[in-house]
């Protein structure tokens, strides 16, 4: 299990160890609670403030839409997530939709940009 870093979300304690990141800037998903966390962290890492504008949940999904800006804030991306928690509660699945394109565009290169 990874060491929590300053800013992580509290639902990163919540992770399944089997847990899938499903993201539309991503080539594929990715898989395992600890890849999870690395992936979401990277993303976050280019976010230069976030604001929540809805959380709520449906039944076993937890639903939460943000805005953030990129870089110098000239670029706002907004998203929709969907966390899915199985019969003990926690979380198998992380679904993320980026928009509007442009700016969910340059996420992806952002983030597909060697470290």
């Amino acid at each position: 299990m990874s060491t929590p870093q300053a800013g992580d979300p509290a639902f990163f304690a919540e992770l399944a160890p089997d847990a899938v990141l499903h993201a539309s800037i991503l080539a594929t998903p990715v898989a395992g609670a600890e890849a999870v966390r690395g992936a979401i962290r990277r993303i976050a890492g280019f976010y230069s403030g976030m604001t929540v504008d809805f959380h709520g949940a449906a039944g076993a999904r937890q639903l939460l839409q943000y805005h953030a800006g990129l870089g110098d804030d000239s670029v706002v991306i907004h998203a929709m997530v969907v966390m899915t928690r199985d019969a003990a509660n926690a979380i198998t699945a992380v679904e993320i939709g980026y928009y509007p394109l442009a700016a969910a565009r340059l996420l992806a290169n952002l983030y597909q940009e060697p470290r």
